[in-house]
């Protein structure tokens, strides 16, 4: 047979297979790897900016229960399918939209998508959900076809902000603008008044009185990281240093750094982590700037472990090691060996760079 004949054959083969089957959906089995709780935040496509039913930033509630089943914010849907026999992804709809999650096949504590769509014949991808499990559980418990019936758990409802919740808010965005600039929209979710940072992807919110950080380099389960006027006392403590030593920040502080906090540095924190998830040893990078924040003695290791808690928001912190590298006035270097915990991957040991310069 000759390559012409061949060709031949397989175009006439491939226009007799009827269209139906080309574009046929099939009942998906969800596995039961996948299933549990999670916390999903909504990023829009770039060409459905202004059409997309849901805000940007949005955080919702994604429960993956048992029987095939989906929760999304109280709206619960059934009978997923497979699309084209592609069992990446199962496809539920309510009608109107079309929920994708994929892939069926990735631990759910290393991050899953749930894409939105209009469902019919235009298919139109308005963005997609993502986030990791936050517990096991598969309740759906709250949970109907036509959603939620009482409370608001969307973040649709105007929040009340004190003024310390504001202040908190605004000292941390004078301080640390690489990591809490320009934040959305004050939102609700499950009695946390929050607010989202796209561009560092934190979120930083506050509930019963304390405050909590989520996301970027603080990871993918809530932390506490105290009372508003714990945080807000400490916010305003390192305003006051910073202004004590040369007014507003611009980068050009001077002085002699005698381990003490006598100027404020660009910090570059580089290395890596290692963990074993599901039996398997992974090293996963870190490379990290951070603004305007004071360099600590190399002598003051409560200090170094309070840096680490707020550049990584790693918790049960020891078997501390540092090792001086550089310490000048205009550059403070070390290196630094510990294990911690992370919510995602349980006991890690990190192996870091921390250099502060001006």
């Amino acid at each position: 047979m000759t390559l012409r004949t061949l060709f031949s054959t397989l175009l006439l083969g491939a226009a007799a297979l009827p269209l139906a089957a080309l574009a046929a959906d099939t009942p998906a089995t969800i596995p039961a790897t996948v299933q549990g709780t999670f916390t999903m935040t909504f990023y829009k496509g770039s060409s459905t900016s202004t059409t997309s039913p849901v805000a940007a930033g949005k955080v919702s509630t994604v429960i993956i229960g048992t029987g095939n089943q989906l929760c999304i914010d109280g709206l619960l849907l059934s009978n997923p399918v497979f699309r084209n026999n592609n069992t990446y992804e199962g496809i539920w709809s309510d009608g109107k939209y079309e929920y994708a999650l994929s892939p069926l096949t990735m631990l759910p504590d290393t991050g899953n998508e749930l894409n939105l769509s209009d469902a019919g014949g235009s298919k139109t991808w308005h963005g997609q959900y993502r986030g990791t499990r936050t517990s096991t559980s598969t309740s759906l418990t709250g949970c109907s076809a036509t959603g939620p019936t009482t409370g608001d758990t969307t973040g649709t409802t105007t929040p009340t902000v004190t003024t310390d919740m504001q202040s908190v808010f605004d000292i941390a965005e004078e301080l640390y603008p690489t990591l809490f600039k320009n934040g959305g929209a004050l939102g609700l979710y499950q009695g946390y008044t929050y607010k989202f940072f796209a561009s560092s992807g934190i979120y930083v919110g506050v509930k019963d009185g304390n405050v909590f950080l989520l996301g970027g380099q603080f990871g993918n389960s809530i932390t506490n990281q105290g009372s508003i006027g714990s945080v807000l006392t400490y916010l305003q403590g390192v305003k006051t240093k910073q202004s004590s030593t040369g007014g507003t920040n611009t980068g050009t502080n001077t002085g002699t750094n005698t381990g003490t906090t006598t100027s404020l540095y660009k910090l570059t924190l580089t290395g890596s982590l290692k963990a074993t998830v599901a039996g398997f040893s992974t090293t996963i990078p870190v490379n990290i700037t951070l603004a305007n924040l004071p360099a600590p003695a190399v002598s003051d290791t409560a200090s170094i472990v309070s840096q680490v808690q707020t550049s990584l928001g790693a918790s049960g912190i020891a078997n501390v090691k540092v090792t001086s590298i550089n310490n000048t006035a205009s550059r403070v270097t070390f290196s630094v060996t510990f294990t911690a915990t992370l919510a995602a991957y349980g006991s890690v040991t990190y192996d870091l760079t921390y250099d502060y310069t001006k």
